[in-house]
């Protein structure tokens, strides 16, 4: 072509030569613009696919953190419920316990009453002696009067007199005219009066707001339980 000696054959050449050239470079062009779109086509796809993976992940994240949620609670609730219950049983044991303990003092008080009542007057005379002396009270003397035997003592360091009733016989009003004089005192001592056959209503009376005790054989049956 550019051997041609024809000027205008070879400006004609040069014309398609650039023609040619300028039709290749816009292919070129859009074959690259092609390619780049299919890139963002696929680019954007894996972004999509990688945020619907993402949202499906956190969708089991979700899930599966509600679900142990709600395991923790059951087992929460399970665990209380299971507390609850074994502490219903525990209590009741301890009731059961309370309520075997209560019978066996009250058999035991029962039969301690009737176990004293049973007995002579020498022998009720020295399970007093027994008694108190377990009670960690001390006796410091004794004498025989009409009415009984008259005993001072001494408990958690306080000095009384304790008159006991004989011949099985209730206690009457004459019988706590002896203890008169000592509950009466500047400085009144614990006064006790013991008989086994009880009080009589007047005996009863007085003694209210006085420092005289009336012991029978129940409370005396106390004494003795509370040394078990």
């Amino acid at each position: 072509l550019f051997q041609n000696p024809n000027p205008f054959i070879q400006i004609g050449g040069l014309s398609l030569l650039f023609i040619s050239g300028f039709g290749l470079l816009g292919v070129g062009w859009q074959w690259l613009q092609a390619q780049r779109a299919v890139r963002e086509n696929i680019t954007a796809q894996e972004t999509l696919e990688a945020k619907q993976q993402t949202r499906r992940e956190h969708h089991t994240q979700r899930k599966n953190r509600t679900q142990k949620e709600r395991e923790q609670a059951q087992l929460h609730k399970d665990k209380e419920a299971q507390q609850r219950t074994a502490k219903h049983q525990q209590e009741l044991e301890a009731q059961r316990e309370e309520v075997a303990k209560q019978s066996a003092k009250t058999a035991f008080h029962i039969a301690e009453t009737n176990r004293l009542v049973a007995l002579s007057d020498g022998e009720r005379l020295a399970e007093f002696r027994r008694l108190i002396l377990q009670r960690g009270t001390t006796l410091l003397s004794e004498t025989e009067i009409p009415q009984g035997t008259l005993f001072t003592f001494e408990e958690a360091n306080t000095q009384g007199v304790a008159l006991w009733i004989h011949q099985k016989r209730r206690c009457e009003y004459s019988d706590l005219e002896v203890l008169t004089p000592y509950a009466n005192a500047s400085a009144p001592l614990r006064c006790w009066i013991i008989a086994f056959e009880g009080f009589s209503p007047e005996v009863v009376t007085a003694v209210r707001h006085t420092p005289v005790t009336l012991i029978d054989p129940h409370l005396l049956a106390n004494w003795a339980l509370s040394n078990l």
